[in-house]
């Protein structure tokens, strides 16, 4: 289990041979930033037409099980921004993915 955590934002996933599977319940922060670029803006409003992030107060809600194609496709819709999903995501010693999986 790995953990990515921002501002607001708290999610769970699991480190898979397919990618990284964001758990459902797991929360994203809800205000992009500024430079978070197309991509990213473009993911998350993909997940927010096709019902799998959903506005709850002041995050979003994954209502399902989501599976990213890289670490850092999943921290970047979870945390509003650009990201490097191989040291953003940690398990729960605060040990990052980058270390645990590739070195």
């Amino acid at each position: 289990m790995f953990y990515c955590n921002g501002k607001d934002a708290k999610a769970e996933d699991i480190f898979t041979d397919e990618g990284m599977l964001v758990l459902k319940g797991s929360t994203a922060n809800l205000i992009e930033t500024k430079t978070a670029g197309t991509w990213v803006t473009g993911a998350r409003k993909r997940l927010l037409e096709d019902g799998t992030l959903l506005k709850k107060g002041k995050v979003l809600e994954f209502t399902s099980d989501q599976l990213f194609n890289a670490p850092s496709t999943a921290a970047a819709v979870v945390l509003a921004r650009r990201a490097n999903g191989w040291i953003e995501w940690k398990d729960k010693e605060g040990v990052t993915l980058d270390k645990l999986k590739r070195k």
